[in-house]
């Protein structure tokens, strides 16, 4: 298997990082900007 990763955003990326952010929000009242996800 010779293939090269692909760059960008994902759809499981941008979902993960919008529900980081919605629980960061819900937990402590503070909106994260910009949101930081482990890839």
């Amino acid at each position: 298997m010779d293939k090269t990763l692909r760059k960008g955003w994902t759809t499981g990326a941008c979902a993960a990082a919008a529900a980081k952010a919605a629980w960061t929000a819900l937990a402590t009242g503070a909106f994260e900007d910009p949101v930081t996800i482990l890839l």
